[in-house]
């Protein structure tokens, strides 16, 4: 494989980490309480940008520990064997996330979360009103949701594995900026004055396509992984024997 081959897993893998909810549903409380309490929309974009740039920087952190980890304690001969159990992993989370990544309500719908946690959240959202409180709001979520987003940043800190300087520090950048863009859209369309309860509105109405698109990017991604890491590898190791 080449290295466009390459960035085309980055890539897919960040825009697979970038369809997922749950950041994006706390960007839109902590947005919400803020304009409820009749915040300056100046001061409750700076808010979403904060929250936004955590975000940024937390799925940066992620990917590079990850990366760091996978060239500590991986060898060749174990090299073939992660490529096809992430690709499983990732296959398999996809399918979760059609059952179960919306959860039923008397009353519309909710996010996997457990209710404890779903409470914490949204209690710090309504009580965020710093930029620093922000920042760390935006760190927290991509954290909790990281079991979801895993896969695509273990395929990608794989792949990064493969490319040559100066692509490694690229490569985290640009997932990071991707996995991230939805958030700076919001915030971007929050400051230039629309509703956020239009936003709301929006998620819930298309929750079922939003639920299919991150599950059937997930599959995708890991049938793509495996076709092309995978399977030559299983097919350069039977022309060796």
């Amino acid at each position: 494989m080449n290295t466009l081959t390459f960035l085309c897993i980055i890539g897919l893998a960040a825009i697979t980490h970038a369809s997922f909810q749950l950041s994006i549903s706390v960007l839109t409380l902590l947005s919400g309480h803020a304009l409820g309490r009749k915040t300056a929309a100046k001061r409750v974009t700076g808010l979403a940008f904060s929250y936004s740039l955590g975000s940024l920087f937390i799925v940066a952190l992620l990917l590079s520990f990850t990366y760091m980890l996978s060239t500590a304690i991986m060898n060749f001969h174990t090299f073939g064997a992660v490529w096809a159990i992430i690709s499983g992993i990732a296959i398999g989370t996809g399918l979760a996330v059609w059952l179960v990544y919306f959860r039923h309500k008397k009353v519309g719908t909710s996010l996997w979360v457990p209710r404890e946690v779903a409470k914490f959240l949204s209690t710090r959202a309504s009580r965020t009103r710093l930029p620093f409180e922000a920042f760390g709001l935006g760190i927290m979520t991509p954290l909790i949701e990281v079991i979801f987003t895993l896969a695509p940043l273990i395929i990608t800190a794989l792949t990064i594995r493969y490319l040559p300087s100066p692509w490694p520090l690229l490569a985290v950048l640009g997932y990071a900026i991707i996995a991230s863009l939805p958030h700076f859209i919001i915030s971007i369309i929050i400051g230039g004055g629309h509703s956020v309860a239009r936003i709301q509105k929006w998620r819930e109405t298309n929750r079922r396509f939003i639920q299919f698109t991150a599950g059937a990017l997930l599959i995708v991604l890991g049938l793509f992984a495996y076709s092309n890491v995978v399977a030559p590898l299983i097919v350069q190791l039977g022309v060796s024997l």
